[in-house]
Order: C-alpha cells, then structure tokens, then sequence
C-alpha cells in the first residue's frame, strides 16, 4: 500500500473511491458502513492534505456546497456539450460528403480534359499532316 509523507499513513483509498462515485452520481445510501480496522486507519493530516475536515464529528469535504453546484454546473456543461458534439459530427459528416462530391467532380472533370487535350492533340496532328503534305506536294 502506498503511504503517504507525513506521518507514514496509508492513504484514504475508500474516501477517495467513495467521492468519486458520488461525484460520478452513485447512490451510495444504500451502502452498509464499514468498521475500518486499525490497518485501514490513516492520519488526519492525510484527511486535511486532501481537504477533509472534521464538522461536528462528521468527515466531509471542506467544500462540499461548492462541490454541488460545480458538479450541477459540469453536469449542465456535459448536457451542453453533448448537443455540440452532435453538432460538430453532423457537420464533419457534411463536410465528408461535400469533399466526397468534390473528388467525384475533379474525377469527371479530369476526364473530360483528357479527351480534350486528346482532341486538341489530334487536331494539332492532323494540321501538322496537311502541312507536310503541302511541303512535299509543292518540292
């Protein structure tokens, strides 16, 4: 188990595994308590490092109001967010279709340049031809 510098106190794995699954929005009142063990005791210096503070014989965050609404205020910005990230997938998708019909048409219009030049080259040719045939014809 990894120890914490003062004091030599293990370290509060089950406060921390306890606050993340209610910051995660857990309930956890159905939960029967633990009778933690002399081995599972840690320091109150490790309580406080991690902003643990004893109120009327309870341990709870010191900022737990605070805690509430950052949680509601994340937990709107997540709804938020999900819209936006719809949003951004719609118009990536949108944009995947429109580079998608633009190689479409570069393709087409490639083609149709190749016979063109090849038109155009064998124009040029057959002029070419008729201006040796005028040469030779008048030597």
């Amino acid at each position: 188990m990894l120890r914490s510098k003062g004091g030599d106190a293990p370290l509060p794995y089950g406060i921390l595994i306890t606050r993340i699954m209610q910051y995660s929005g857990v309930d956890l009142s159905v939960d029967a308590s633990t009778t933690i063990g002399l081995r599972q005791q840690f320091s109150t210096n490790s309580l406080k490092k991690l902003n643990i503070v004893n109120v009327n014989g309870v341990w709870q965050h010191a900022h737990a109001n605070e805690h509430d609404q950052d949680m509601q205020i994340t937990m709107h910005g997540l709804e938020h967010m999900d819209g936006r990230m719809q949003q951004i997938e719609e118009n990536v998708h949108r944009v995947e279709q429109n580079v998608h019909r633009m190689e479409e048409n570069f393709s087409h219009l490639t083609i149709d340049m190749n016979r063109r030049f090849d038109e155009v080259n064998f124009n040029v040719n057959e002029i070419l031809h008729k201006l040796d045939n005028i040469q030779h014809s008048s030597h």
